[in-house]
């Protein structure tokens, strides 16, 4: 789909004509999501529907495009990165690369657990033909495959030199989904960055940004499994809302924990890494101090024991990508105030999260 905005349009407050341009491309969106083959696939597109009300009903602007994570080209030393890397990765995991592939079942919108490179395949050619569906199938996601030499890891991705510089980050892993899947509302880690390249496929994003306003809704919903309600909700409290339009390549930086929900109109594919730098470690204490707060005030929120530890667990894997980031560039003009605030986050961790 290609989205053609005026030339002389803006963020103020459009008047009747430029809200019909501004929301004409939300309506070509509905009606992909609700003709083939997600029309049959009729939990989703009964959910994806619910979402798209939410956002025509909002009376915010949804331009197709964002401010705050422009695209950019995405960077490779090696060939282009496309749909057949990503499924050489799937098809060369090991027994035990399989289990990290986070599976995810879009149907009961829970986990997985073990997704066979076979199940998943499967999924997204039953989803791609979607003739008649019954409540017995699946909609099969993987949402953290491993790249492997024979696959995605032959095109070499790297973030873009401007953020490479003086920064630390781990190997890229990718996200397979079918048609139809709806990602719900979440925020993954905590203080790091995540350079996204989108490879193959149609997806939107919806997404917001960590303000303090943001977060403080977000407290009732943290570490909780989220589901479409959710995502409505969002749509409609949640400030900063932005929208995301993939269907060609690209990549975009989503920022520090950055809440996003993710509709895939076809079998789709990108892939992701962390990013830790010196340039961020501001906005990564406030939400690090927030998550902290949300644990200490645990049973104001009416957490269980088991969602503490989830989130000690998250805490402790961003500190440990600083670390990283400390042992690279130890002579880093904040390297000691990062070296406290690293040995005050595990003192707080043992403290309030265990």
């Amino acid at each position: 789909m290609q989205v053609h905005l005026p030339k002389d349009s803006s963020r103020s407050k459009p008047d009747s004509m430029a809200s019909s341009l501004i929301y004409s491309w939300i309506h070509v969106l509905e009606k992909n999501w609700n003709g083939y083959p997600i029309s049959n696939i009729q939990p989703q597109c009964k959910r994806g529907n619910s979402i798209f009300q939410a956002l025509l009903s909002s009376g915010k602007e949804l331009y197709p495009e964002s401010i705050r994570s422009p695209f950019i080209p995405t960077c490779h030393d090696g060939p282009q990165p496309t749909l057949q890397h990503v499924i050489m990765d799937v098809m060369s995991l090991s027994k035990g690369h399989i289990e990290q592939m986070d599976g995810v079942d879009g149907i009961l919108q829970s986990g997985r657990g073990t997704l066979t490179p076979a199940a998943l395949i499967a999924s997204l050619l039953h989803a791609s033909e979607a003739k008649h569906w019954t409540e017995s199938d699946r909609l099969y996601s993987a949402l953290s495959i491993p790249v492997t030499k024979k696959g995605l890891g032959l095109c070499s991705l790297k973030p873009p030199a401007t953020m490479a510089k003086n920064s630390f980050y781990e190997l890229w892993s990718t996200a397979l989904s079918p048609p139809g899947f709806i990602t719900n509302v979440h925020a993954d880690y905590v203080g790091c960055v995540q350079v996204m390249a989108h490879i193959h496929g149609q997806k939107l994003w919806i997404t917001w940004p960590a303000t303090d306003g943001n977060l403080q809704w977000w407290a009732a919903h943290h570490f909780r499994a989220a589901n479409v309600d959710t995502t409505v909700s969002a749509i409609h409290h949640l400030e900063g809302m932005e929208l995301l339009y993939c269907e060609k390549p690209c990549s975009f930086v989503l920022p520090a924990h950055c809440f996003h929900a993710v509709l895939t109109f076809s079998s789709s594919t990108h892939a992701g890494t962390r990013l830790w730098n010196y340039d961020i470690l501001d906005e990564a204490k406030r939400i690090t101090n927030w998550m902290l707060d949300w644990c200490k005030n645990k049973f104001a929120h009416g957490v269980v024991e088991e969602q503490v530890i989830e989130c000690a667990n998250t805490l402790e894997a961003d500190i440990e990508g600083w670390c990283e980031l400390l042992k690279r560039f130890p002579q880093h003009e904040r390297s000691k105030e990062l070296k406290s605030w690293i040995s005050s986050v595990r003192a707080d961790i043992r403290k309030h999260c265990k």
